[in-house]
């Protein structure tokens, strides 16, 4: 259906299941060209070392754009799947709010990332004109699929009151005091970390981060925040934050490059923090 002129403000009330569900065919072809663009212009900005000109923190927005993006995809096909053998649960209405929710709280850091600082602004030049594209078509994205919350209020009425029946074969040995479980399990098998662990490695890692000299406070301040997101979506068993903590992470090293080396050495002294990011060595 065609979106409201201002971003989230798009009425779901008297649309059908199949409007949603065209709506969200619509939104996965938007976010795999809009993912492919962004990717091209950070390509561009890098060949060109543009890319090191842009501030950190405006750098982790566009790299955390990507990330967002190849999560939003994975969702969408789990909802659409949902809505096509009419199924929808629960699961699919939070999805499909959290993507809404999570394109809002980007809308509003896209705008206060790029406003951070203006020394390397160079209007006129044909390379900072690439990143202000990635700036406008990365925060249009997001003002996009912020209808994605008003969407889920509306597929919350379809929800199926009869509980699809799944047959599971499972077979699990628990042993040890490290909550290991191994096992024959035809479901997926997730090994959760001790939140407890957990939270008091994130309390040491971030002081021990911000004794640590010739590491920028912006890139210090980025690694702590993305602690305490993953401690958060631990203590609340979220496993859809905690694929993005471990993607922002993977996004982070990519970005950073050379200078994430002296950060990843302090997390990699941590044992369930490296266990959850996959840090070896």
């Amino acid at each position: 259906m065609p979106q409201g002129i201002i971003g989230g403000a798009t009425s779901y009330e008297e649309q059908s299941m199949k409007d949603i569900l065209s709506d969200i065919e619509s939104w996965i072809e938007y976010t795999k060209s809009n993912k492919r663009f962004i990717e091209e212009g950070i390509g561009h900005l890098k060949e060109c070392n543009f890319w090191d000109e842009i501030p950190f923190n405006f750098q982790m927005t566009i790299l955390s754009t990507i990330t967002c993006q190849k999560t939003y995809l994975e969702d969408f096909e789990i909802i659409s799947n949902a809505i096509k053998d009419d199924r929808v649960s629960e699961k699919e209405v939070k999805l499909l709010a959290k993507i809404g929710k999570k394109a809002r709280e980007f809308n509003n850091e896209y705008g206060r990332t790029y406003k951070d600082e203006s020394r390397w602004k160079k209007y006129g030049d044909k390379d900072f004109k690439v990143a202000e594209n990635l700036y406008a078509r990365g925060r249009d994205y997001f003002v996009s699929l912020q209808d994605a919350s008003n969407a889920a209020c509306r597929l919350e009425d379809y929800i199926t009151t009869v509980p699809a029946v799944t047959n599971n074969n499972i077979n699990q040995t628990v042993s040890g005091t490290g909550n290991v479980v191994a096992g024959i399990n035809s479901g997926e098998m997730r090994i959760i970390n001790n939140s407890n662990n957990f939270a008091e490695e994130c309390k040491e890692a971030s002081l021990a981060i911000n004794k640590v000299e010739d590491i920028e406070e912006d890139i210090k301040k980025y690694i702590i925040d993305l602690l305490n997101e993953t401690k958060e979506a631990i203590e609340k068993s979220d496993e859809e934050k905690e694929k993005i903590c471990k993607r922002n992470y993977i996004g982070f090293v990519k970005g950073a490059g050379v200078k994430a080396f002296k950060v990843i050495g302090v997390l990699s002294s941590f044992a369930s923090i490296a266990s959850f990011f996959g840090i070896t060595g």
